[in-house]
């Protein structure tokens, strides 16, 4: 695996324990609770299977993990296996993570089943969905991600600040439990399409690991290393993180990649019960990918996309060392600059706890509380605009506007022949999304209380009441400039001059850009700034009840998510001001059209409304016998619209909002599904896992970050069947997922979409990850893919299906001692996930996103 950075600032730190009481309070409660007598006692909740340990029951008759309890988005955690249970849960131990080849986290998540994962976008800024629900905008809105049952933001589609932007695996990972479907709704806040949570080892058995890993053609070079044991009978800790330097997987010019993270997790037993403190320190940045140009070949029901000439599709980038500052005008009013090469900077300090006691009368107690202080900044460069050079030009400075080189070894030269410049004649007028990231400062508590009472016939009736709180901030500000490059690897800054003087040829008419910049702003998106200086309470009673028999589940549950919204957004001032940004003492021509300056004096708007839903959620499992189970779920969701909500009129101007349905984006799913594990069917251990599934959405969105943000309203149903399996026979293992979704767009406020398939969604999505184990030798290999989908919801422009193939193959030198290579898109696919353009341009360059071509790295681990 890929990922990057480390090294806590201490004046965060402290900022940390000194300002922020609720958690500190909680924390000292179970670090209290760790110094009472300890007797030696089981968990209450058993943890995850360290994946040290995994190999030792790979080949197990339960391949699918069918009788492992469920620890994620249920009402008892650790009291309910999969086989009894009228949810869809998936588990991805480690050493399938490892089969997969991920170069970044998101990109795991494209082995779970149902799940649509478009990994394309580096560490940060990923979008995900399941079952059919829909992705209109970016980010994760319906699926919540968490790190050890706390969620990493509260909301999933914040923009320029997804949960992967502070999420990183890495070998302190032990695995991966994914609940897809209805239940999510009334297990976790503004969840109703599923969780996916990352659960840490810690260190029930002794042992740990170093790994040295090396990009052979590519640049990274990683270290990851972990351990973890038991102190004496009651107290075990695990510890572990990485490091990591690089350019990466596409080329960007310079080494983007710098940093890491440590974790740390304590586990205090107890006589019934016990406590575990959780601590992470994040600090990394990287590169972010943003669409690139591309030629599409072909019509636009069946095109191909192709690289254009001196540019490569699948390892190129906007990034260029000719463009590594970036000077504006900051949310304070001052003027700052920005070291491009960072790109995306994510610091994280994160501190929690949980609790799981059994107390008097049969009732069990558990609590988890986390606190996040995030922070950090999102830079990237997007392509605006991408044509012919001649007629950006022109756009730019006019009717016959001349092209000049502004770095590099021609800087100062012209451009004579701009329709042959770089054999592709196209120039790029590019935004940089310059984004800080203030704060994004996330608590969240999760009570649980539950009691089982014993009834007739050994059958009882399960009774659990929670109360969930959280407070998310969300203050960022955002001042982008635009510029002008060539369109090749490391691309050149490219400077306009105004048409010649008539009557005087040598004349070289006026400089209209500086050194490659268009404008302190970006005036072809109408001049665009903002502020966001948010803040969100939630607190969520909810209820669960459940029946259990011998072979019969029921289960019911209902969950009021109420909140309060409170602060303001704010626009770009009417008027821009003239200032020497460069202090160079020349008033060049883009300082004369003024400087972007957020008016922190007017809210547009002030956000001052109150919010509520009910959801709730119907389960009924029945196990035949130990092989078959069948289930079957009925839920009413939502969403909740955070920053996405201010847009477009939503907000009125006294803070409040028209209506509160249009705080939520609300979900209805009902699913049916049967588990079988065959015990003769065919040598060796079989196992399904099938779900039919209906998701029936309204949604209203809008995508602020391309200038304006018209509503988009939409109704959506898909219909689809999940399929999960797994197969192991002597040395050999096989799993594989298939996902078919049938979705629609039933309603719009753009009658012309409606019957459309929406944007991006592919009828099949599916995973085969076969892999052999012998003696010293293990070798795997991941087939990943997608059937065709549209662009965009006007169904005309078409991304052609593709599959990719990831291998590994590892051998064991000396006892413990590993060495192991991986290859990720092995025969360099092309495998398009977006696109800007819903139909095909005259010129047919399109700005897509693609998964990188084949990077291979070699890796040395040490295992103790």
């Amino acid at each position: 695996m890929h990922n990057p950075h480390l090294r806590p600032a201490p004046s965060h730190l402290a900022h940390l324990l000194t300002q922020r009481k609720p958690l500190l309070a909680t924390s000292f409660l179970l670090l209290a609770a760790a110094q009472l007598p300890a007797q030696q006692a089981p968990d209450v909740a058993k943890d995850t299977l360290n994946p040290d340990e995994a190999r030792k029951e790979e080949f197990s008759n339960d391949v699918l993990k069918l009788d492992d309890f469920v620890v994620t988005a249920v009402a008892a955690p650790g009291t309910v296996s999969k086989m009894q249970s009228s949810v869809s849960v998936s588990t991805l131990p480690m050493e399938q993570i490892q089969i997969s080849v991920p170069r970044n986290t998101s990109e795991i998540f494209r082995s779970l089943p149902a799940i649509r994962s478009e990994a394309t976008a580096g560490d940060a800024n990923s979008n995900m969905t399941a079952r059919g629900l829909p992705l209109s905008t970016g980010g994760s809105q319906y699926v919540q991600i968490q790190e050890d049952g706390a969620p990493i933001l509260q909301f999933g589609d914040i923009a320029f600040a997804t949960a992967d932007t502070f999420l990183r695996a890495d070998s302190t990972l032990g695995s991966i439990e994914a609940v897809r479907g209805g239940s999510a709704s009334t297990y976790a806040t503004s969840a109703p399409g599923g969780v996916i949570n990352l659960i840490s080892k810690t260190g029930e058995v002794t042992g740990g690991s170093v790994a040295l890993t090396r990009g052979i053609d590519f640049d990274t070079n990683r270290l990851d290393f972990e351990y973890g044991s038991p102190i004496n009978e009651s107290l075990r800790f695990h510890v572990g993180g990485f490091y990591r330097t690089g350019e990466g997987s596409r080329k960007t010019g310079f080494s983007g990649y710098n940093g890491g993270q440590v974790k740390l997790n304590v586990t205090r037993q107890f006589e019934g019960g016990y406590v575990r403190f959780y601590f992470k320190a994040l600090k990394d940045q990287g590169p972010t990918y943003m669409p690139m140009p591309v030629k599409v070949a072909g019509s636009e029901s069946n095109p191909t996309y192709e690289s254009l000439p001196g540019y490569d599709f699948l390892r190129d980038t906007q990034y260029t060392p000719a463009l590594t500052r970036d000077v504006r005008i900051g949310g304070s009013g001052s003027i700052t600059s920005t070291d491009i090469t960072d790109g995306v900077v994510a610091n994280s300090v994160s501190i929690g706890g949980e609790f799981n006691f059994n107390l008097p009368g049969g009732w069990n107690l558990v609590d988890r509380a986390n606190f996040s202080a995030n922070n950090g900044q999102f830079v990237a460069p997007f392509p605006a605009e991408v044509t012919e050079a001649q007629a950006l030009a022109d756009a730019i400075g006019g009717a016959g506007a001349t092209l000049w080189y502004a770095s590099g070894a021609r800087a100062g030269q012209q451009i004579a022949n701009p329709a042959a410049l770089n054999g592709n004649g196209l120039l790029s007028r590019v935004h940089i999304f310059n984004t800080k990231l203030n704060r994004m400062d996330l608590f969240s508590n999760n009570l649980k209380l539950n009691k089982s009472f014993t009834l007739d016939n050994a059958s009882k009736l399960n009774v659990g009441l929670g109360y969930y709180i959280s407070k998310q901030y969300i203050d960022q500000d955002w001042n982008w400039n635009s510029y002008l490059q060539d369109v090749k690897r490391d691309a050149d800054l490219i400077d306009v001059r105004s048409a010649p003087a008539s009557g005087d040829p040598a004349s070289s008419g006026q400089l209209v850009t500086e050194h490659g910049l268009i404008a302190y702003g970006v005036p072809a998106w109408g001049w665009f700034a903002r502020k966001y200086d948010l803040k969100y309470d939630i607190s969520s009673p909810n209820l669960n009840l459940g029946y259990t028999s011998q072979k019969l589940s029921v289960d019911a549950s209902v969950r009021r998510d109420g909140g309060k919204a409170r602060g303001a957004k704010y626009d770009a001032t009417t008027t821009r001001q003239v200032v020497d940004m460069n202090g160079d003492g020349v008033i060049s021509y883009p300082e004369s059209l003024g400087a972007q300056r957020i008016d922190l004096t007017k809210p547009a708007p002030m956000v001052n409304y109150d919010f509520h839903h009910l959801s709730y959620s119907g389960g009924v499992n029945y196990q035949f016998t130990k092989a078959v189970a069948v289930f079957g779920r009925y839920s009413k969701g939502a969403a909740i619209r955070a920053d996405r909500l201010l847009d477009a009129g939503n907000v009125q101007a006294d803070g409040s909002i028209p209506d509160n349905d249009v705080a939520f984006n609300t979900t209805k799913q009902a699913e049916l599904g049967v588990k079988y594990r065959p015990k003769n069917l065919v040598p060796g251990n079989l196992a399904f896992f099938v779900t039919a599934f209906q998701a029936k959405t309204n949604e209203a969105n809008s995508e602020a970050a391309k200038g304006g943000a018209p509503l988009i309203l939409r109704n959506y149903d898909a219909k689809g069947l999940e399929l999960e399996s797994a197969y192991t026979i002597n040395h050999f293992d096989l799993r594989a997922s298939l996902t078919y979704t049938d979705a629609e767009i039933v309603g719009a406020n753009d009658p012309t979409v409606i019957g459309h398939t929406p944007r991006r969604q592919a009828k099949w999505i599916y995973s085969i990850s076969p892999s052999y184990t012998y003696r010293k030798l293990n070798v795997g290999l991941s087939l990943i893919g997608t059937s065709k989908a549209y662009t965009q919801d006007n169904n005309q422009l078409v991304m052609p299906g593709f599959a990719y193939v990831n291998a590994s193959a590892g051998y064991e030198l000396s006892k413990g001692l590993w060495i192991s290579l991986s290859v990720n898109n092995a025969f360099n696919a092309t495998g398009v996930s977006e696109a800007e353009e819903g139909s095909l341009p005259a010129n047919r360059i399109v700005r897509a996103r693609s998964i990188p071509g084949r990077t291979t790295s070699v890796q040395l681990k040490y295992l103790f």
